[in-house]
């Protein structure tokens, strides 16, 4: 899980034993990014919301320009995922998920969270 404002790189893909899962939840600060752009093209690519993330999230903008990669690579989205609409990841390849953070994603939590609170508060 990585949770930073970086411009550059903070992990190293050619380290992580396969497969594996990066989660990167940072900051849509234009251009940020917590893995190489580049790698992008290696990897299987999801992300909470196609419409958004690719035009948002640093790594994909940049892997855009510099390196040939599409938004048509991303093989789903946190809907897509959540219905089985899309393609599970394969364990092939490492595996990255990019979330620029969705309200949606907010209410959800505040909302399990309450749901939580409520059985506990009925049990009391």
């Amino acid at each position: 899980m990585l949770c930073t404002s970086s411009g550059t790189p903070v992990l190293a893909l050619d380290a992580l034993t396969k497969p594996a899962l990066i989660t990167s939840i940072s900051t849509n600060v234009a251009r940020a990014h917590e893995i190489d752009p580049a790698a992008l093209n290696a990897l299987e690519v999801y992300c909470d919301y196609r419409q958004t993330t690719p035009t948002s999230a640093g790594e994909m903008v940049i892997a855009r320009e510099r390196h040939g990669w599409s938004p048509d690579a991303i093989r789903g989205d946190l809907a897509e995922l959540a219905r089985d609409a899309c393609p599970a990841p394969s364990n092939e390849r490492a595996v990255f998920f990019r979330s620029i953070g969705l309200g949606l994603e907010d209410m959800a939590v505040a909302h399990a969270l309450y749901v939580h609170l409520a059985k506990l508060r009925a049990a009391a």
